[in-house]
C-alpha cells in the first residue's frame, strides 16, 4: 500500500515506539553461561604456549592436511551439510560478545542469545525493532537480497539479517537464506489458506520455528548421537543438565567444549553445484559479501534430498588425531614440546598438572539428589549410567542437554510440510 507521497506504508498494526511498556518484538535480552560440573579444577595452561600452538607449524596447525586431497577415505556418513546446520543453531543460541581474554570472570559474561531455539537468529527482535529485516511492501514477509538469490545487503555489501555470523561462509549465507524463504513461503502459503492479515507473520514465525526445532530433534540430534540417546533425553529429561524452569543457561562445557565438534568435520574443499569444481571453504568460499553467481549452491550437494544424488559427506571425525590419542606418538611429543619451549603442556608454575592425555578425571563424590530424573551427577549409587553414547564423550553432554535446555519448552512435533 502506498500513501499520498508515493511512499510505502507498513500495513501492520504497529508502530515503531520501543517505550518499556511495550513487549511485542522487545528485545530478548541476554542470557548468561554457567558450568554444568561447577566442581570440576579448570585446566590453567601457559597462554603464550597456547598461542604458540595456533602459530603456523604449531601442533594445531592443519595446513599439512588441507594439502591432501579429501578423497573418500575420510568420509563420514553424515552429508556435509549437517556441520553447518550445526553451527546456525549455536549462533541461535549463544552470542558471547565480551572480550577475549584469558581468566574470563564467568558472572561477567553474557550471552547476547536467550537459550532458547528460536530464531532469533532470523528474525532478530522483530518488525518493531528491526524493521531493517522485513519487506517493506510485504510487512509480514523478510527481506531477501536481488531476485532472491542473496542475503539483503546494505549498499557496501553488508548483509542485513539477524546475526552477522550467518554470512560468515556461503553455508551459512545459504542456509540463513534458506530460513528466510521458508518463512516467506509460510507466509504465502497461510494467506492462501485464509489467515488474517494482521496475524500472518505471527502464525508464520510460530510454524517455521516449530519445524525447526522438530528438525533438531528429531534429525540433527539422532544423526550426531543416535536414536537411543536422543529418546532417552525426551522420555526422562536431561540426566546431567536440568534447571528449573525459567532458569536456564547454556553451559560452558557445552558452548565451549561439547559443541565445538563440528570443526573437526569441515572438509578443505567442497562442490557448489554437480559436476562442478571443487573450491577451498577459506578463502574462495568465505563470505562477508555477496553471494556471486559462480557460488550459488546446490544444496543437494549439502544434504541427502528426494530425487537427489548422494550429497557430499561431511569428514569423518578420526579419533586417531583427537588429544586424547594424538600426543602418543614420538612425532606429535617432539612438535608439542617444541612448541611449549621445551616442555609439554602442563599447568601454570604452582597449580596442578591436568590429568595424562586420554585419561578420565573421576568426579569428586557429591550426595545423591534424588529427584523425578533419578539420581544426578555425582551420585553415591552404584548404578550405571543409564545411557552409553555412541562416539565422543563430548557428544553425550552435548545431547543430554540440548534438547532440554534449548527450546525453554516442550517441543512441539508438527508433520513438516
Amino acid at each position: 500500500m502506498r500513501g499520498a507521497t508515493g511512499h510505502a506504508v507498513h500495513r501492520v498494526g504497529r508502530d515503531h515506539c520501543l517505550a518499556p511498556s511495550r513487549t511485542a518484538d522487545a528485545p530478548a535480552g541476554g542470557a548468561r553461561y554457567g558450568h554444568m560440573f561447577p566442581d570440576l579444577p579448570s585446566l590453567i595452561c601457559d597462554i603464550p604456549a597456547l598461542h604458540a600452538a595456533g602459530e603456523p607449524g604449531g601442533v594445531c596447525d592443519a595446513a599439512a592436511a588441507q594439502e591432501v586431497p579429501d578423497g573418500g577415505g575420510d568420509d563420514a556418513a553424515g552429508a556435509a551439510g549437517w556441520p553447518f546446520f550445526g553451527q546456525v543453531i549455536a549462533h541461535d543460541i549463544t552470542a558471547d560478545r565480551s572480550p577475549i581474554g584469558p581468566h574470563a570472570d564467568l558472572a561477567a559474561l553474557r550471552n547476547a542469545r536467550s537459550p532458547k531455539l528460536n530464531l532469533e537468529i532470523v528474525y532478530g527482535q522483530g518488525p518493531v525493532g528491526a524493521p531493517y529485516l522485513y519487506d517493506l511492501h510485504d510487512p509480514p514477509k523478510l527481506l531477501t537480497g536481488a531476485q532472491g538469490l542473496d542475503l539483503p545487503r546494505n549498499s557496501q555489501g553488508i548483509a542485513l539479517i539477524g546475526d552477522p555470523r550467518n554470512d560468515v561462509h556461503i553455508f551459512a549465507a545459504h542456509l540463513q537464506l534458506a530460513l528466510l524463504h521458508s518463512h516467506n513461503g509460510l507466509v504465502d502459503r497461510l494467506r492462501a489458506d485464509g489467515e488474517p492479515e494482521a496475524e500472518l507473520f505471527d502464525a508464520a514465525r510460530r510454524t517455521l520455528t516449530r519445524h525447526y526445532q522438530w528438525i533438531i530433534v528429531h534429525d540433527f540430534l539422532p544423526r550426531l548421537v543416535g536414536t537411543q540417546l536422543v529418546g532417552d533425553v525426551i522420555a526422562h529429561g536431561g540426566r546431567f543438565f536440568s534447571p528449573p524452569p525459567g532458569e536456564a543457561y547454556v553451559p560452558l562445557e557445552f558452548a565451549d567444549a561439547a559443541y565445538r565438534y563440528g570443526h573437526s568435520q569441515i572438509r578443505h574443499t567442497y562442490q557448489l553445484q554437480p559436476g562442478g569444481p571443487a573450491l577451498p571453504l577459506f578463502p574462495d568460499l568465505a563470505g562477508l559479501g555477496p553471494i556471486t553467481p559462480e557460488h550459488r549452491v546446490d544444496l543437494g550437494q549439502l544434504f541427502d534430498l528426494p530425487g537427489h544424488a548422494p550429497a557430499q559427506r561431511a569428514k569423518r571425525m578420526d579419533p586417531a588425531k583427537s588429544p586424547e590419542t594424538s600426543m602418543s606418538t614420538p612425532t606429535a611429543r617432539s612438535r608439542c614440546a617444541t612448541c611449549y619451549g621445551g616442555r609439554p603442556p602442563a599447568c601454570r608454575p604452582g597449580k596442578p598438572s591436568p590429568p595424562p592425555w586420554g585419561s578420565r578425571r573421576s568426579p569428586p563424590a557429591r550426595s545423591a539428589q534424588a529427584g523425578p530424573r533419578g539420581p544426578r551427577y555425582g551420585s553415591t549409587s552404584s548404578k550405571k549410567p543409564r545411557f552409553t553414547a555412541p562416539g565422543i564423550s563430548s557428544a553425550r553432554s552435548a545431547a543430554a542437554s540440548s534438547p532440554r535446555y534449548s527450546s525453554g519448552c516442550s517441543v512441539p512435533t508438527p508433520t513438516p510440510t
